[in-house]
């Protein structure tokens, strides 16, 4: 085994994630996408629906920042992933139902035969799947764009053995930089995993899409 294994994370970890990576593990933290809250319209709160669906919790913070916890009510959300669910409830507000994937989440809605309209705050690159299955059964998605992702370049002249992306913007963002596809890929979701394939050899998603779980795959490949 190498005496000292380089990991980069595309994003930068919190401490407690910082210190799941084992010995010999060392890692390099950079943002390689940056996150822009932009206005929204008071319609989009008042004239569209109040049963709402989140895929981040970018879009949530987004929308406290701009209208304020207290004049948020809505009669049901639905969201993806575990910590925007923790997010939302962080901040009183009650989860109907949560899925850890955007396809899963969409397929459950057109099962539900009171819903025909939602209101989806999301961002400016937000991924076709879910409202293009909910289009094609008929429920109507009122499309709210709450943050912009920006692309964050960033070249890495140091030696990496693998790296951690935890979006297909992510990879792109490292990809446009012109750094190496030779690393290992460990990928937090199916979608992000599937962007790094095209131009990474060895990709590895992880079956619970979290940025704990990736760290824990890491420590498997190379402990």
């Amino acid at each position: 085994m190498k005496s000292n294994i380089q990991i980069l994370s595309t994003k930068k970890l919190t401490d407690l994630q910082r210190n799941l990576l084992k010995h010999p593990l060392t890692i390099i933290e950079e943002d390689f996408i940056k996150i822009e809250y932009i206005d929204i319209p008071k319609e989009s709160l008042y004239d569209y629906p109040n049963t709402v669906i989140f895929t981040s919790q970018n879009a949530v913070k987004s929308i406290i920042k701009n209208f304020g916890r207290e004049n948020l009510i809505f009669e049901k959300i639905f969201c993806v992933g575990e910590k925007t669910k923790k997010y939302l409830e962080k901040n009183s507000f009650e989860v109907t139902y949560f899925t850890n994937y955007s396809k899963d989440l969409a397929n459950y809605i057109v099962n539900q035969k009171d819903i025909q309209e939602v209101t989806f705050y999301c961002g400016n690159s937000r991924l076709d799947e879910l409202p293009n299955i909910l289009y094609q059964n008929q429920i109507k998605s009122n499309e709210v764009v709450v943050y912009k992702t920006v692309l964050n370049q960033i070249e890495i002249k140091d030696i990496i053995d693998g790296v951690l992306f935890f979006s297909p913007s992510g990879v792109q963002s490292y990809l446009m930089a012109k750094n190496s596809v030779k690393p290992r890929a460990f990928c937090i979701g199916t979608t992000t995993a599937l962007s790094a394939s095209n131009f990474f050899a060895d990709v590895v998603v992880v079956d619970n899409p979290t940025i704990e779980d990736v760290i824990h795959k890491v420590n498997q490949y190379y402990v």
